[in-house]
């Protein structure tokens, strides 16, 4: 059975298996001089990968190079745009030259700069809840005159009950106010939950739809992580 006390024995299983399919894999990639990388030329050079709308913000970034900067980052790489989807071998990153060291640290603080405006809401709230009876046993065993600290968790608002049915009051009236989402959520939304229902709201949830079977449809790729 696997668990996080034998993770690392699985793990390592599975790194020393020699299977068929792994064999043909090895050698598909050795013939390409290693297995290549699944990143653009952009997200290569910022080494994360990027979504859609975080491509937009890069764009932005890249404005603010002068084009004389943007011709000599194009020619060096060998890619006629920072859009081009092709991808860069790994030793052309290595060892740059010192003017192409110092415009890829100018893109890379405007990227970071519109990145951070462009981060996704999380809909993770960090909460402190108290032990169960059999925790604080144990901790009153070696510390009896201290009280029991409580646990931090992280608590998920989309499984939280009645989470769909204020995604859909949302879509239907965007002014809600927090007090009518709470009276129809109950007692579970306290005030951090709900400002981070909204946040999560503002950027998943399409305004106007009536039908919540439609609604549902529509925010469920944005359900699981």
């Amino acid at each position: 059975m696997f668990n996080s006390s034998n993770a690392h024995d699985e793990g390592k299983k599975g790194g020393q298996a020699k299977t068929a399919r792994k064999q043909r894999a090895s050698r598909a990639n050795g013939k390409k001089g290693g297995r290549p990388t699944s990143r653009t030329f952009v997200e290569q050079l910022l080494n994360q990968a990027l979504a859609p709308n975080q491509l937009l913000c890069v764009a932005k970034a890249y404005t603010d190079l002068y084009e004389g900067q943007k011709q000599e980052l194009h020619q060096y790489f060998d890619v006629p745009s920072i859009k081009d989807a092709r991808q860069v071998p790994a030793p052309k990153l290595r060892r740059l030259p010192k003017r192409i060291r110092y415009l890829l640290q100018r893109f890379k603080l405007a990227a970071a700069y519109h990145l951070e405006t462009a981060r996704p809401p999380s809909p993770y709230v960090r909460e402190w809840k108290q032990r169960d009876e059999q925790a604080e046993k144990i901790w009153k065993r070696s510390h009896p005159d201290v009280p029991c600290p409580y646990r931090q968790i992280k608590t998920d608002i989309r499984r939280l009950p009645n989470f769909k049915l204020l995604a859909w009051m949302y879509s239907t009236d965007p002014k809600t106010t927090t007090q009518e989402f709470k009276e129809v959520g109950g007692g579970v939304w306290h005030p951090k939950r709900l400002d981070a229902a909204m946040a999560w709201f503002r950027v998943y949830v399409p305004v106007g739809v009536q039908d919540m079977a439609a609604l549902i449809e529509a925010i469920k790729p944005h359900m699981t992580d």
